[in-house]
């Protein structure tokens, strides 16, 4: 089986975050090899620095363009997000068990993709299982490729996860917070929705009624946030 570049090739990027924040494995070669962990043909190596003090379970984040990643390897396909896996690693290189209940994915941790719109960068959180863990591999892989398995649940990360009772596909409709707005210029209206939060998510119009999220609304390649004061509760 072909591999992708662990590195990338990229620059690394400090994400600031509520939580840690996740770098990029700059010098894999000069340190002890990372087992590879799944049937993803591409990874990133990150490192998490646990700040000197005992961690269980803490949020990590970084940002990744996966569409930059996947150009940089000469793939020309598109990212399937129901590849992406997340492993966290001994000092041996052995991949770290999180839940043996799993079984064969018990090295998998919980994970959650943040988009914003239009850009292709995304913010990837996932969870520390403690201290010990500082070296990660991020796996992904092609829509086009056909290793997706079916959607998998990747858990609760704990830093602001969207959590419902069930797990399926509901149908988006606007509401009293939100706006229609053609935003890619294609004639059909996107849909902006609002709410408590001080953020625009955007859902993109594909037709046939069907609205697809494409994460929150950005201005000059920053999230755009909405301040609350007197003038906007």
């Amino acid at each position: 089986m072909s591999r992708g570049r662990a590195g990338g090739g990229l620059a690394a990027a400090l994400l600031a975050t509520l939580g840690l924040a996740a770098l990029r494995d700059t010098a894999p070669a000069t340190r002890t090899p990372l087992v590879w962990a799944s049937s993803d043909r591409y990874r990133i190596l990150l490192d998490v620095d646990p700040r000197g003090v005992r961690r269980s379970h803490s949020p990590a984040s970084v940002d990744v363009d996966f569409a930059a990643e996947l150009a940089a390897r000469g793939e020309a396909g598109a990212l399937d997000e129901n590849t992406i896996e997340v492993v966290a690693y001994d000092a041996f290189g052995r991949p770290r068990d999180f839940d043996r209940a799993r079984g064969p994915d018990r090295a998998l941790l919980p994970w959650r993709l943040e988009h914003a719109y239009p850009l292709s960068r995304a913010r990837l959180s996932f969870v520390m299982p403690d201290e010990r863990a500082t070296r990660y591999a991020v796996y992904f892989d092609t829509v086009e490729a056909g290793r997706s398995r079916p959607p998998r649940y990747p858990g609760i990360v704990g830093d602001g996860d969207l959590f419902t009772e069930g797990y399926g596909r509901r149908e988006i409709a606007a509401s009293a917070y939100d706006t229609f707005v053609d935003l890619d210029g294609d004639g059909d209206l996107d849909l902006v929705k609002g709410g408590t939060e001080p953020f625009l998510y955007v859902y993109e119009n594909v037709g046939g009624g069907r609205f697809v999220a494409r994460g929150r609304l950005t201005s000059g390649g920053e999230v755009l946030a909405f301040p609350h004061d007197e003038r906007n509760r």
